[in-house]
């Protein structure tokens, strides 16, 4: 169904709405915002210059397709200084898929709308993380929707052409983040399954026996060049509680509900207080009428399978696949077309009465789920690793000799992503004993530092806030000392 000129101005209104509202955090910081990111930039770096072994080389077996992307775009740009847009591509990208699928899927154009509308609207924080961020699972969600896009259309009218498509793009969705791969993979399976009497069984097992192939190939390759066991590769699938530093919940974070006076705590991950009672109360009517149109509805597959694994973790205090806060994620996503769908429900309801009435609805409509919007659940707030002085201060660290560096734990990554010195410790992913000496010799007085130094003869500079006033130590920039002891 071909848009109207409005329709189409109505869109681009809203993915520039949308592109704004992803850059707000980076309006007066130009650097990445989370660790990940930076974590991200490094594993690149490890591929392409190694200068010892990261300790998160490991993870980078499993998200080759987004390393590599990363990869690319330094060749040609400042990747550190441009990482503050990819944000914005991969929410535009994700904007436009999800439009076209929705809008094939539906027929209606305001379901589609709304749908990127509520895609806009999905909390950011740096446990759950969000559109606010470029990481592999955030990377793999324009994937998500073209997949299941390409999928339908292959499945309702069987074409080779298209079949190779969607196969292509669950691969490379396996390579940029494969967890969330194998459940998009699962939801298709099941739907299959489901709706097998609709469709030739034989006509569309292709895509999926071809899938499962190459997963089970690369699953032995890695096992092969890496030496992993089949155990390992099991142990990478499983996340029990505690897998994240914080598992919100009643007894971390709890979101307290006063209901007839009574004091409830409620886990602030529970759908309808992350998403918003608004929207929650939409889905719920999209989720009624699409269970009403077709039960096998791949939406409906993809919200109860996600549900299931939620409450898997919630139950038995583990999931697999993909962690607690991926999945608690994935059923945003799929809750977010029946937002859509709820409000062109409640819209078309609405259009009986005056215009003003209407109008007012919608407005109230993006009142209710913008209210909160980029408000963080209590512990996840934004951070910065550094500021626009520490950039520069670590830039000059580029003018002397390569060699390890003591510095504050979050300060790390950036030494490591900016220079080519060594820290001597990391803020993630690291030897949890080096990350106790470094707060001890930074902490330490004179003698405790020169009796380390002289242990560790290898490290030559320290950068740190902190003053140090110790006569083996000379300073030679603001936050930036240099080692005079002699190598014993």
């Amino acid at each position: 169904m071909k848009l109207t000129k409005n329709q189409i101005i109505i869109l681009v209104i809203v993915l520039i709405i949308g592109a704004f509202l992803t850059y707000l955090p980076h309006l007066n910081y130009p650097y990445p915002l989370h660790v990940d990111e930076w974590a991200s930039i490094n594993q690149a770096r490890e591929l392409t210059n190694p200068r010892y072994v990261s300790p998160t080389q490991t993870h980078t077996i499993f998200t080759l397709g987004f390393t590599a992307i990363i990869m690319i775009l330094e060749v040609f740009l400042n990747i550190v200084l441009i990482y503050k847009f990819l944000p914005i591509i991969t929410f535009i990208v994700s904007a436009i898929i999800l439009f076209k699928f929705t809008h094939q899927l539906t027929k209606n154009y305001s379901v589609a709308i709304f749908s990127v509308i509520f895609l806009l609207s999905l909390p950011n924080n740096t446990n759950l993380l969000g559109s606010w961020f470029f990481v592999p699972f955030i990377a793999s969600i324009p994937l998500v929707f073209l997949t299941f896009f390409l999928y339908l259309k292959a499945y309702n009218k069987p074409n080779k052409k298209l079949t190779i498509y969607s196969i292509i793009s669950l691969l490379a969705l396996l390579l940029i983040y494969p967890p969330y791969a194998i459940f998009t993979f699962l939801i298709l399976a099941i739907y299959t399954f489901l709706n097998k009497k609709t469709v030739s069984l034989k006509k569309i097992k292709k895509p999926l026996i071809i899938f499962s192939s190459i997963l089970t190939l690369l699953i032995i390759l890695i096992m092969l060049v890496f030496s992993k066991s089949p155990y390992w590769i099991l142990s990478q699938l499983y996340f029990p509680q505690g897998h994240s530093s914080l598992d919100p919940g009643i007894n971390t974070n709890a979101y307290e509900l006063i209901f007839l006076n009574m004091r409830l705590l409620v886990n602030p991950y529970f759908l309808p207080i992350l998403f918003g009672i608004i929207p929650f109360v939409l889905a719920i009517i999209g989720i009624y009428k699409s269970y009403k149109s077709n039960p096998k509805n791949i939406l409906i597959i993809w919200f109860i399978t996600s549900v299931a694994f939620i409450s898997l973790f919630l139950i038995f205090n583990f999931t697999f696949i993909m962690s607690y806060q991926r999945i608690v994620y994935m059923a945003l996503l799929a809750l977010v077309p029946f937002t859509g769908i709820g409000a062109s429900t409640i819209l078309s309801y609405a259009k009986r009465y005056p215009n003003y009435i209407f109008l007012s609805l919608i407005i109230l409509i993006l009142i209710v789920t913008f209210y909160n919007y980029g408000k963080p659940i209590q512990g996840t707030e934004i951070y910065h690793l550094i500021d626009e002085q520490e950039y520069q201060e670590i830039i000059y660290l580029n003018q002397y000799d390569t060699s390890y560096i003591i510095t504050d734990l979050e300060k790390s990554l950036p030494i490591l992503v900016l220079t080519s010195h060594k820290p001597t410790a990391g803020f993630i992913g690291t030897n949890t004993t080096n990350q106790q000496e470094t707060k001890d010799f930074l902490g330490g007085d004179c003698n405790f530092k020169e009796d380390y130094l002289k242990k560790k003869n290898y490290i030559k500079y320290i950068y740190t806030k902190r003053q140090i006033n110790c006569d083996f130590i000379e300073k030679i920039g603001k936050n930036l000392y240099q080692t005079k002891l002699d190598s014993k």
